[in-house]
């Protein structure tokens, strides 16, 4: 969950990866990058990979969108922003149409949550 909606996120702030997202029960999800990540996760050690510096500074941006929400609701406020982000940018929602959506299919998101996530994703120019 963590990993589809940073990705989601990173390629919504200019971080082409090259997923294609389609929307399903937990918001944003790409098959591709499903099938990557436990393909990948057999290969060893990627954690030195070495970004080029506008990668860097993208991914520090989508770090600082984590950083709006403690731990224990972290995967809600990701499934949030990206759900959010998503539907406003990929289903030409508005942004009370698009949290509508989430309250109603996402239930275990509470309104605060939906809320300061549209909040933060129109404060940092996502939506």
């Amino acid at each position: 969950l963590i990993l589809q909606k940073a990705v989601f996120l990173a390629q919504l702030l200019g971080v082409d990866l090259g997923y294609r997202y389609n929307w399903y029960v937990r918001g944003p999800y790409s098959p591709d990058l499903a099938s990557d990540y436990y393909r990948f996760t057999d290969l060893g050690d990627y954690e030195n990979v070495d970004f080029a510096e506008n990668v860097k500074e993208r991914i520090a941006h989508v770090r600082e969108l984590l950083e709006y929400q403690k731990e224990e609701h972290k995967g809600d406020w990701l499934e949030a922003l990206a759900s959010i982000a998503f539907l406003v940018t990929k289903s030409n929602k508005t942004i009370g149409q698009a949290k509508a959506v989430v309250a109603e299919v996402k239930d275990h998101i509470s309104e605060e949550i939906r809320d300061k996530a549209a909040e933060v994703l129109q404060e940092q120019g996502l939506i």
